[in-house]
């Protein structure tokens, strides 16, 4: 049995971790498979680096295949003569392989247009997965203002007839529920997947030592986007009051926002993006994530900055989204949602006040049991349910077109 599967976005190590999770949820739901995985070749040593820390990089049942892909910096048309290169690279080596699966780890609105059109020309009737991440978030915009790029737009690369065996993956429930509110496209070919997530050991004495910290750190974990202006307002205000407490960017600054980033009161600002380790080893120093991004686009993507603090069992505190409120709900407390940015201070200023150790130690533990919703093994059980249901989809389509065929008049036998 083979399994297929492709990033043709990411560069390095964006995303990489999240498809070593995926690669790995693959494995546990098909012990048996021999994957192939195509992407650009930096990105697939850091995959690759990712699964060797956790033991699953099986190097009989995987095989790293490198492609050219869009430049990270192109944009609607000019990313189109790679898309059609890498999908048609894909729809070969499907047909070679006749795989059990195909999976796309991560589309664009044209790489999705690619894969669409691919499928459509070659008849491809393999079972595929595509998953959109934030390209979502564009479902939330105006359409784009010039007709060639609005053609190429996501809303009406949704719209193109979706190929039979194609799903598009929801990267979880809440997720799923607003991308069939927005009603862009085939509501059918939508299908819902937690984000698989290989989480590292955790010693057995790190929960009682984070409840007692030294310092109280506060961190904006990833890249500074829309909101980080309402964490250096906090930090300006906080620091003021409690000067002995700590803000910190885990992450890095685009240049053009260097201005509006730079502030005395954060502590790591930088344009250079952290390396995995470096990023690892400040964010474990943190006390609390703390996420000020616009709740807005949590309705159609999933939270990384949330992951990545489950990752390094953090406590958030954070502006209330939708994909938030679902796993508060089955996890437990695993933190803070606040209605606004006043509630958001007004619990920083609690936390530096009186450190509410207990409640710390019981939210760490929490995240330690509720994160198993995104391991590989419990993911698996979902990924092969998809795939069983498309599978029987396929199945009951051919039948249909068969007997069809049974049935349509030879055109010698029609008269006029």
């Amino acid at each position: 049995m083979h399994v297929l599967m492709c990033d043709a976005q990411c560069w390095g190590f964006e995303h990489a971790r999240f498809n070593a999770g995926l690669v790995r949820t693959v494995q546990c739901a098909w012990p048996e498979a021999r994957i192939h995985f195509l992407g650009e070749r930096t990105h697939l040593e850091h995959v690759r680096s990712v699964m060797q820390q956790h033991g699953a990089d099986d190097e009989v049942g995987l095989s790293w295949e490198g492609i050219s892909i869009p430049a990270r910096e192109a944009r609607d048309w000019k990313r189109m003569p790679h898309e059609w290169s890498w999908s048609g690279r894909l729809i070969n080596r499907a047909r070679q392989l006749q795989p059990k699966l195909v999976v796309v780890c991560s589309v664009t609105n044209t790489s999705l247009l690619a894969l669409k059109l691919a499928m459509h020309k070659a008849g491809l009737e393999v079972p595929t997965l595509a998953l959109p991440h934030s390209s979502l978030r564009w479902l939330l915009k105006p359409p784009p203002r010039t007709p060639w790029n609005r053609l190429v737009g996501l809303r009406n690369v949704l719209r193109v007839p979706n190929p039979r065996a194609l799903r598009l993956v929801a990267l979880g429930p809440s997720v799923h529920k607003w991308v069939l509110k927005l009603c862009v496209g085939d509501p059918a070919a939508w299908v819902v997947l937690d984000a698989p997530y290989l989480w590292p050991e955790v010693p057995a004495s790190r929960t009682d030592a984070d409840a007692h910290p030294k310092v109280i750190r506060f961190g904006y974990l990833g890249m500074v986007m829309q909101g980080f202006e309402l964490f250096k307002r906090l930090a300006d205000e906080v620091s003021s009051e409690h000067p002995s407490v700590e803000f910190e960017l885990v992450g890095f600054v685009p240049a053009n926002m260097l201005d509006m980033a730079s502030s005395p009161h954060v502590r790591g600002i930088t344009t250079e993006p952290l390396s995995f380790d470096v990023f690892v080893r400040r964010a474990d120093a943190l006390t609390y994530a703390v996420g000020t991004r616009n709740p807005e686009i949590y309705k159609v993507i999933s939270s990384v900055t949330f992951i990545d603090a489950l990752a390094c069992l953090k406590p958030g505190i954070y502006l209330r989204n939708p994909y938030l409120e679902h796993y508060f709900e089955r996890m437990g407390d695993v933190g803070y949602l606040c209605d606004d940015y006043d509630a958001l201070r007004d619990v920083v200023r609690e936390i530096c006040q009186e450190f509410p150790h207990e409640r710390y130690r019981q939210q760490v533990h929490n995240i330690l049991k509720g994160r198993r919703l995104f391991e590989p093994a419990t993911v698996a059980r979902q990924l092969r349910t998809i795939i069983d249901a498309c599978e029987e989809d396929l199945r009951s389509g051919a039948k249909g077109r068969a007997a069809d065929a049974r049935v349509s008049p030879r055109a010698s036998e029609v008269t006029s």
